[in-house]
């Protein structure tokens, strides 16, 4: 699941865009209050499957350090959640500088880049890595995708694959094909 966030008068409210927000939108009432009664209803875990997993991605959408402070806050006042062992929470977008990764709680995982020559810590820290689709393909949808198109794609996963990371695309236009 992913929530983009805004921090606005040190809340933490939930909007895709700026003009968007509303008050009492917030990723606490949206989302962390229903995980954390799922959590509780399934006995520690988000699902009653205790081998399914979820991943809740928070994607900053104000100034990293100190939205991504706030979200921790927020997010220290649910135990239960933070100690779920079948939830991931990854923080994307205005992610703060990888070297400052160390100074937040081993719960909270990052949204990586390809491209990024990451320390063994840093990589440790990573849940999935994810690019625009836009900046590697350029493809209009129009029949199959281009032979080059694909070994840019395959390439980019099999980097993440071998790093033992997930990968995904942002922005992947949305084409019959």
């Amino acid at each position: 699941i992913e929530a983009d966030v805004f921090l606005v008068d040190s809340q933490i409210l939930v909007a895709h865009h700026k003009h968007e927000i509303k008050p009492g939108r917030t990723l606490e009432s949206l989302y962390l209050q229903p995980l954390q009664e799922n959590i509780r209803e399934n006995g520690g875990y988000v699902y009653n499957d205790p081998r399914r997993t979820l991943t809740l991605m928070i994607d900053l959408k104000t100034e990293g350090v100190s939205t991504l402070d706030a979200v921790v806050a927020t997010l220290d006042d649910h135990p239960e959640i933070v100690r779920c062992p079948t939830l991931y929470i990854m923080i994307s977008g205005s992610v703060p500088d990888p070297q400052k990764w160390r100074n937040y709680p081993s719960y909270i995982t990052f949204d990586g880049r390809p491209g990024i020559p990451y320390t063994r810590s840093q990589l440790k820290r990573i849940r999935m890595i994810s690019t625009s689709f836009s900046q590697h393909v350029k493809w209009d949808g129009t029949g199959i995708i281009p032979p080059d198109a694909l070994k840019k794609i395959e390439a980019l996963m099999a980097d993440a694959h071998a790093k033992k990371k997930l990968f995904r695309f942002w922005g992947t236009p949305d084409f019959e094909n």
